[in-house]
């Protein structure tokens, strides 16, 4: 399971955590039971921890897409036409490219994912932005924001906790998306004219 893990430079503790986890869980249990086992056996409450707490979120988002067969999925992408922007995981589609972004808490961290979403779909307008955390509290009051249209990026805010919750139902719509790998892109096309 944990093979394709090294091609994307996921820390070495991630490695140990996947090898913690069942092969039979559904997806939402696959991210949930990993991360709760490297809470258990790791201080994430650390502030020099943070940065891993949300490679490992990410790496356990990505092992439970790679299960499913979900592929090709693009890791710390950076996307032509956006400068400035890292998405956690994007999936992509010529026309409904999806992101999916990574927050093991969110504070005001949700914002940022938000703006993310709006600058894709200026360049993709079927674009969807998914926001992925383990914070239920805040996860709900950022979805029911997106619900009043008060948040202008985000398509839904899904928290991870159980088989059978949000996250197995966007991976079963996943599923019926065929993504591609990316073309690379010719920033210039047409005739040209050259001096005599």
């Amino acid at each position: 399971m944990t093979n394709w893990a090294g091609e994307l430079n996921l820390p070495y503790m991630f490695s140990t955590v996947a090898a913690n986890i069942p092969d039979d869980l559904s997806g939402s249990e696959f991210v949930k039971s990993g991360y709760d086992w490297y809470r258990s056996n790791h201080s994430t409450s650390q502030a020099k921890n943070r940065g891993l707490n949300g490679q490992i979120f990410e790496g356990l988002v990505l092992g439970a897409l790679h299960k499913e067969e979900i592929f090709p999925a693009y890791y710390q992408a950076k996307v032509a036409f956006i400068p400035n922007t890292v998405y956690d995981i994007l999936l992509y589609h010529p026309r409904r490219p999806v992101i999916l972004s990574c927050k093991v808490s969110l504070r005001e961290r949700w914002k940022q994912a938000d703006l993310e979403g709006a600058a894709l779909k200026q360049v993709y307008r079927g674009a969807k932005s998914i926001l992925l955390t383990l914070s239920h509290k805040e996860g709900v009051r950022v979805q029911r924001q997106i619900e009043n249209h008060e948040v202008m990026g985000l398509d839904a805010c899904i928290v991870i906790q159980s088989k059978g919750d949000y996250f197995d139902r966007l991976i079963q719509e996943l599923k019926c998306t065929q993504f591609l790998e990316a073309s690379p892109i010719i920033p210039v096309d047409g005739r040209i004219m050259n001096t005599l």
